[in-house]
């Protein structure tokens, strides 16, 4: 009997071991790449808000990825992995936009950060007032549209924002 046991206990662990791994090696479901990646974005709209309340109200000046990265660097985030979208499958890429040089004065939906890592139907996007929101892809123009939106963002950053808005949904 205690035999009986011991095998059926056996049977029950590898079978909850093998349950929990089974799915092990494949890759995340689209959904699960857009929650994941919206997570992201509100860890870094945070960091944002943290990193301007004690910086005269400004965001980190460099566009890109040197400007998230001054995020780390300054301790307003803890892990990297954070500034890579799960979707992104190109390792060590700029997996998302930063519009650097902003500061909180500017319209508060003015974008900050943009993923668009989810193909051409959405877009995760981070606004200055910290909120993470996802909108759809064919918007991405209409970001920038607004007269107050477009007043608040340095000169120097429109060749990025084009680069955004021109570049390929991956």
């Amino acid at each position: 009997m205690n035999c009986l046991v011991k095998n059926f206990l056996f049977a029950i662990v590898t079978g909850a071991l093998l349950s929990l791994c089974a799915g092990c090696g494949k890759s995340s479901s689209p959904k699960t790449e857009l929650d994941s990646c919206m997570a992201n974005l509100k860890l870094i709209g945070l960091a944002l808000r943290g990193y301007a309340s004690d910086h005269s109200e400004k965001f980190p000046a460099p566009n890109g990825a040197e400007g998230l990265k001054v995020l780390l660097q300054r301790k307003y985030l803890e892990d990297a992995s954070v500034l890579h979208c799960p979707a992104c499958k190109e390792k060590g890429s700029d997996s998302y936009f930063y519009i650097g040089g902003l500061d909180e004065n500017v319209e508060a939906e003015t974008p900050l950060v943009i993923c668009r890592n989810h193909g051409k139907d959405v877009l995760n996007v981070v606004y200055v007032h910290g909120g993470a929101v996802q909108v759809p892809g064919n918007k991405i123009s209409s970001l920038f549209s607004k007269p107050e939106i477009r007043k608040g963002i340095p000169k120097e950053s429109w060749a990025y924002i084009e680069k955004i808005c021109s570049s390929d949904p991956k």
